[in-house]
């Protein structure tokens, strides 16, 4: 509040508002990389305001206003142990805050200006007034609160070397100015003035400086912000894949719980679950040794099982080469029976000759002789072929088992 003619005159104050969406992005990114011990790129919901409070105090700078913070504040407390990214941050403050217009950058400067020339343009009644600028509580960027402090210095400087033994009255006093006071010289007042000019033109060089730079950072901002661009784009591809491995991994999840919700259901229905779990345990293990040598023990068998087929082809061979002589030997059966009835017929025409019935008795002894070892023959041939099927029926039976 200004003091002119005795009344207090009040001074229009810059309202806090949010700063440019790229610049709050910039950082935001820096916020989370100071803070990212474990180099993933994340913080906690429960440390956002605590750092942001921290960050604005350490860099002088405005990142969030305090209805920004007071809208995110219910989030970070429903889910304070949840990992987020510098764009989960700024996808959230979208959500709960829509962004508002961008505030000016020159906005205290210019504010300096307007004061400075109301000042000067009002009639001089009592002793100079000392401005006292009051700088923004929290700046858009550092780069902004510095030429804003050069200037407030410089305005300081100004006022302490050639007023040193003028009267002083801030803008935040409220007593009235002592009217019987003595007038300025007029050519300390030429000097105050052309000083003012000086300044107010290079608080304008200053501001043009200013935006220049400010023009120069937007610049570098939107083209790192398209590079950020094709990065998130590649990062949202990579959590995509994540969020197909946390899908898998959810199930695998959800079937261990059950698993282990079933076992403490059986740990509290049981005393001695452990002694069964150990017993499973080395049932399990043994069962894999079993199969492990069941499995060398199938190999095994189709190994006989290759040398058995082998075995069976030279067996049908042999077996074809008997049936051969079977077939043969039934020949030579079948001859001797014809013998033997025309050697029988001869025994009954001959009947009457003893000497020549002792001869066929002979002949027919030597021929019963060799029938009965043709019907040996043929009986082991018929016990040969029963041994054949029955072996053919357990290769059978056992290529059935393999």
């Amino acid at each position: 509040m200004d003091m002119a003619d005795g009344e207090p005159v009040s001074i229009e104050t810059q309202p806090h508002r949010p700063i440019p969406y790229p610049v709050l992005k910039v950082q935001i990114q820096r916020l989370v990389a100071q803070h990212d011990h474990q180099h993933n790129g994340v913080i906690f919901t429960k440390d956002l305001l605590t750092l942001i409070d921290e960050y604005e105090y350490k860099h002088d700078v405005m990142l969030l206003t305090e209805e920004q913070k007071k809208a995110i504040q219910p989030y970070t407390l429903k889910s304070p142990d949840l990992e987020m990214t510098a764009e989960d941050i700024l996808n959230l403050l979208k959500l709960v805050f829509p962004p508002s217009p961008v505030a000016s950058f020159s906005a205290p400067t210019s504010a300096h200006i307007g004061r400075r020339d109301s000042l000067d343009a009002r009639p001089r009644t009592s002793v100079p007034l000392q401005i006292k600028s009051t700088p923004w509580k929290r700046r858009p960027s550092a780069l902004a609160a510095a030429i804003q402090n050069d200037s407030e210095r410089e305005l300081k400087s100004f006022d302490h070397e050639e007023t040193p033994t003028s009267p002083v009255v801030t803008i935040t006093q409220e007593e009235p100015v002592n009217s019987g006071d003595e007038e300025v010289p007029g050519q300390e007042f030429v000097r105050y003035y052309r000083r003012s000019i000086e300044l107010t033109q290079r608080l304008k060089s200053s501001e043009r400086s200013l935006a220049s730079m400010t023009r120069d950072n937007e610049n570098r901002i939107v083209q790192l912000q398209n590079h950020v661009d094709d990065m998130n784009e590649e990062v949202i591809k990579q959590r995509r894949e994540i969020s197909e491995y946390k899908t898998k991994e959810k199930k695998s999840l959800e079937q261990i719980s059950a698993l282990e919700a079933h076992i403490a259901t059986i740990e509290r229905s049981e005393t001695d679950q452990k002694q069964v779990y150990i017993s499973i345990r080395r049932l399990f293990d043994e069962k894999c040794e079993e199969t492990q040598k069941l499995q060398d023990m199938l190999r095994q068998k189709e190994l006989d099982l290759q040398a058995k087929e082998r075995f069976l082809r030279n067996f049908e061979c042999q077996f074809r080469q008997l049936t051969e002589e079977r077939d043969r030997l039934k020949g030579l059966q079948h001859n001797l029976e014809r013998e033997l009835e025309t050697t029988h017929q001869a025994h009954m025409q001959l009947a009457e000759q003893k000497s020549e019935n002792e001869r066929l008795k002979e002949i027919i002894d030597n021929l019963q002789c060799d029938l009965d070892q043709a019907r040996s023959e043929h009986h082991a041939n018929e016990m040969d072929e029963e041994k054949f099927l029955k072996m053919k029926a357990a290769i059978s039976h056992s290529q059935l088992m393999a």
